[in-house]
């Protein structure tokens, strides 16, 4: 059996294996994924209304929290899910046919995968709730997930070794983390800050990503600020550190307790 197709297998074998783990067998696992999301834009959504009732793009409130919430969902879900892939798969190094990065490589392919779908149907839920969403550019809205997934892999590689090799950093990323959703333009958008602190609010490169999230819906919509080429050097960069670290630290996570 070639290397590749080897690793092929045990990665099917490991997502097959997340899936059952993290849902369960039962259909509930698989609704309240999609559930989930839903009941974060109703309520975020309330509360934005209850700041104001005109959004600052189109007419729904619903639609510019979803958007901003979606887009930001490619990011937390997926950096947070690999961030343990091998810190829950622990036991499962001691295989020789299972390397660390197999485990990074299943929940990559599923949480990207469950993501998409889960964005999707919120939209075809929202679009049958509002009567029909105004024109959508697919392929904005893919390009922008794509690329805030870079982000987030990145992220998630260097946090795969660490949180084997420091286990007090898992708590400092969690408190460094919290604040990234209100900080990352899932409320609001860079125009509505005043100068300097709009400056201030696209130096973090999610903002950058939410924005390009939100083209794909609003056609409309000017972008204030928005460097895609920032979004994709950092993506870069992340993923090229994280990938150096985790081969630094292969070893030591392979034989670590």
């Amino acid at each position: 059996m070639s290397l590749i197709k080897l690793h092929f297998r045990v990665v099917a074998s490991l997502i097959i294996r997340e899936m059952n783990t993290r849902y369960g067998n039962k259909i509930g696992g698989y609704i309240w994924a999609i559930v989930d999301p839903l009941a974060y834009i109703v309520f975020l959504s309330f509360i934005r209304r209850s700041l104001s009732a005109t959004p600052p793009l189109g007419g729904s409130v619903a639609l510019f929290i979803s958007t901003g919430y979606l887009g930001f969902l490619f990011y937390v879900n997926l950096s947070s899910y690999v961030s343990s892939a091998v810190k829950s798969n622990k036991a499962l190094m001691n295989y020789p046919r299972v390397a660390p990065f197999d485990a990074i490589v299943s929940r990559v392919v599923l949480q990207f995968s469950t993501t998409a779908v889960v964005t999707a149907l919120t939209l075809f839920t929202l679009a049958e709730g509002l009567g029909g969403l105004p024109s959508v550019n697919w392929p904005t809205i893919i390009e922008a997930a794509l690329s805030t997934s870079m982000i987030a892999i990145g992220i998630g590689l260097i946090n795969a070794g660490l949180f084997v090799r420091w286990p007090w950093y898992e708590e400092v990323f969690g408190i460094v983390n919290r604040p990234l959703f209100i900080l990352s333009g899932v409320f609001m958008l860079p125009d509505e800050l005043p100068h300097p602190y709009s400056d201030y609010f696209l130096m973090n490169p999610l903002v950058h990503c939410v924005i390009w999230f939100r083209t794909g819906f609003y056609p409309e919509y000017r972008a204030y600020g928005l460097d895609k080429g920032y979004v994709l050097e950092t993506g870069i960069l992340l993923m090229f550190v994280g990938m150096a670290l985790f081969t630094v630290h292969k070893k030591m996570i392979k034989n670590s307790d």
